[in-house]
């Protein structure tokens, strides 16, 4: 665990009248510049790695954000700033004998991979040997990994600094996403619609979701995925967003199983498209939620109302060319002016700037693959009547003559 210490702005590293950065006791460690921790390593060879990674990371971020903050990683030896050039009980010397020591070094290299000793005749209890091999599971890490969750380390740190010390300005967020928000092409795609049990879920999408991250700032979000088992045909994914600044995160972690739901039932997924697809969909769908519960409820709130606003304006054009544009819209996937009229409840003479607005959001949902057309438009139910050509109502029968 990093120590966290409060040093002076100044410190002098080198020199007679060098300073104690760090905690005397502990032999060597890397202290990190700018959020003034102290990470103790187990020897020089670990640390100046460790330092080599981190200021690597630091070097990236400084140029791909064009920030004037500095971040180091220093070596410290007992708390003092350590390097080549300078006298130390543990130097460049024993360093190398320590690595020319190959003797113990492949002793205990076999230890960690848990290799049995070597033996003429091996030993046998019964039809097994003696000193066979254990599969243990994987008790160290990798490498690369080890590498990897180093840079990520020293990547989330520094962005957590450049978030504390460059922090938003409320009212210029509120400013542009009103400004965004008015936007036809954004309103557009800000709300989604699809069938569940009977009626007609709609909301804010994963558009408006990024959207309003975005011009928040000072946020990460995104979806990962931690696992694919094609055997029980299933992935577990997780979805977060994070508030950098004011230190405020929600994640979920959750199974996506590799099924489609079809008219005629659940059907498998085994095509790596179709999986990636799968998993994308429902990836969003609990990022969109993962963003909204992150952000302030009344920035949200006002994109939605100003996002509805911009939708029932349109684009510019007139409402009776938006009705026409609407109807040639859905005549090209098969849905007949009869159909909208239903589902609108009123004919197209009764039609308004909501109504429009409603047929928007539900093709962009058709157009999506969010729900189908027959679930947006459910056909027109032929009887048994209509099939038979016979009349729905009995004749009555006729009197006597």
């Amino acid at each position: 665990m990093p120590i966290r210490l409060l040093t002076e702005e100044k410190q002098i590293l080198f020199g007679e009248d060098r300073t104690c950065i760090g905690v005397d006791s502990i032999e060597w460690s890397v202290w990190i510049l700018g959020t003034d921790d102290v990470h103790p390593q187990t020897n020089l060879s670990e640390a100046l790695q460790f330092a080599a990674e981190h200021n690597a990371v630091f070097a990236d971020l400084k140029t791909r954000h064009h920030s004037a903050l500095t971040m180091h990683a220093v070596v410290l030896h007992h708390g003092y700033a350590w390097t080549q050039a300078t006298d130390h009980s543990w130097g460049i010397r024993d360093l190398r004998r320590l690595h020319d020591d190959r003797g113990v070094d492949r002793l205990r290299r076999r230890a960690e991979l848990r290799i049995p000793a070597r033996m003429d005749r091996e030993p046998r209890q019964g039809d097994l040997p003696v000193n066979a091999p254990v599969q243990h599971p994987a008790s160290r890490i990798g490498q690369s990994t080890a590498i990897e969750m180093s840079r990520a380390e020293a990547e989330v740190k520094a962005a957590v600094f450049i978030a504390q010390q460059s922090p938003r300005n409320i009212e210029a967020a509120q400013a542009e996403m009103r400004f965004a928000c008015r936007q036809y092409a954004l309103a557009d795609k800000a709300f989604f619609s699809y069938p569940k049990a009977g009626e007609t879920v709609s909301g804010p999408s994963i558009h408006l979701a990024r959207e309003l991250a975005l011009i928040w700032g000072n946020v990460q979000h995104g979806t990962m995925e931690l696992s694919r088992d094609t055997a029980l045909g299933q992935s577990e994914i997780l979805a977060y967003a994070w508030d950098l600044q004011r230190n405020s995160r929600s994640s979920q972690i959750f199974i996506a199983p590799h099924v489609r739901d079809t008219r005629k039932g659940k059907k498998d997924l085994t095509d790596l498209r179709d999986v990636y697809e799968n998993n994308a969909n429902l990836g969003a769908r609990r990022l969109r939620e993962a963003i909204f519960a992150m952000l302030p409820a009344w920035y949200t709130a006002e994109a939605i109302a100003i996002c509805q606003e911009t939708l029932a304006k349109g684009d510019g054009t007139s409402l009776d060319v938006r009705v026409q544009q609407a109807i040639s819209e859905y005549s090209r996937v098969g849905v007949s002016l009869a159909q909208l009229e239903t589902k609108l409840g009123r004919p197209r003479d009764g039609w308004n700037e909501s109504d429009v607005a409603e047929l928007q959001v539900i093709f962009q949902s058709v157009s999506k693959g969010e729900m189908s057309r027959d679930e947006a438009f459910p056909p027109a139910r032929i009887t048994a009547a209509e099939i038979t050509g016979q009349p729905n109502s009995k004749q009555p029968a006729a009197g006597p003559a």
